[in-house]
């Protein structure tokens, strides 16, 4: 567990499955940085734009521009992509990386991916195959998770980094 980052980083070589792990550490800091400078990119509930900001964020925004929704609502999507590609660049064949139920992954042959939710009755009973090369599940949970969904929630002007 990476602050409220928990989940699983799977590569072919320790020293790859390291490289996940700080990839998803220094991007959690640049996050955390950026929001203490910016609060209103953690608590924006619908696309906002960030101008100048890490990398991690302008993911982020991009992802919620496409979604129409705040940029935290890609955060963990985005940890997992960015953690593989540093794996993938630091040479490894096979990334994995499950971010509070977001799946990045990068293999050369397919993978199944678990469902498990606590002791529902399908926990451990449904798989998602994964085709080979880079791909990723998506998921949310109300249950298992920490998602705000309380409707529609405009920051007051002086907080807005730029017209949407």
């Amino acid at each position: 567990m990476l602050g409220e980052s928990r989940g699983v980083v799977i590569a072919d070589a320790a020293e790859h499955a390291e490289v996940g792990v700080k990839s998803i550490r220094r991007n959690r800091l640049e996050l955390r940085s950026h929001i203490s400078q910016q609060p209103a990119f953690g608590v924006a509930l619908e696309p906002i734009d960030v101008g100048e900001c890490p990398s991690v964020c302008h993911l982020m925004a991009e992802a919620a521009w496409r979604a129409n929704v705040g940029p935290m609502a890609a955060v963990a999507g985005t940890l997992a992509e960015i953690a593989v590609a540093d794996m993938l660049e630091s040479g490894a064949k096979l990334a994995v990386v499950e971010n509070g139920g977001e799946i990045a992954a990068h293999t050369l042959r397919s993978i199944n991916a678990g469902l498990i939710v606590g002791t529902t009755p399908l926990s451990r009973r449904l798989a998602f195959k994964i085709s080979p090369e880079t791909s990723g599940v998506a998921t949310s949970s109300g249950r298992y998770s920490y998602p705000s969904a309380s409707g529609t929630q405009t920051p007051p002007p002086s907080s807005r980094m730029g017209p949407p």
